[in-house]
């Protein structure tokens, strides 16, 4: 499905969908979807990085984003809670407080409540999905911070 821009109600601190003057939700630049989860292959990815990664919140989310190509892209923004990545497809790089990290297919990174966003890369003609859990650490996971 088409992804949505979403603000923190500054208030509540909810996060909240974002519209436009005409009333209409303002769409992102990537697709986003629940994971599912009848293909093995993913479930298997997906064991693998919450072992790796030590996640053990049973309210992990595991959405996946799609950029069909480098003229897509997330702007900087933040969570409450952490990410665990994977890359999988073309190269694109990965912003994490203005560091970039070039994510190759396959690659996997971990970070906390840091803003974070994928930048433009015009030359980019192939598609990526991030595999992303959204999770909420605990005491070990601050402890071994990455």
């Amino acid at each position: 499905r088409e992804g949505k821009v979403m603000t923190r109600d500054v208030v509540t601190g909810e996060l909240v969908l974002r519209f436009d003057r005409q009333g209409k939700t303002i769409a992102a630049s990537r697709l986003v979807a629940d994971c599912p989860r009848d293909i093995d292959v993913l479930q298997e990815l997906l064991q693998k990085a919450f072992a790796k990664a030590n996640i053990r919140d049973p309210q992990a989310r595991v959405v996946l984003n799609f950029y069909t190509d480098g003229s897509k892209q997330l702007n900087s923004h933040r969570h409450d809670f952490w990410t665990c990545l994977i890359s999988l497809g073309a190269p694109r790089v990965l912003l994490v407080d203005n560091r970039p990290h070039v994510m190759e297919d396959g690659d996997m990174i971990v970070f906390g409540t840091q803003m974070h966003g994928v930048p433009p890369m015009p030359d980019v003609s192939t598609g990526r999905i991030s595999l992303v859990i959204f999770f909420y650490p605990d005491r070990d996971n601050l402890e071994r911070r990455w």
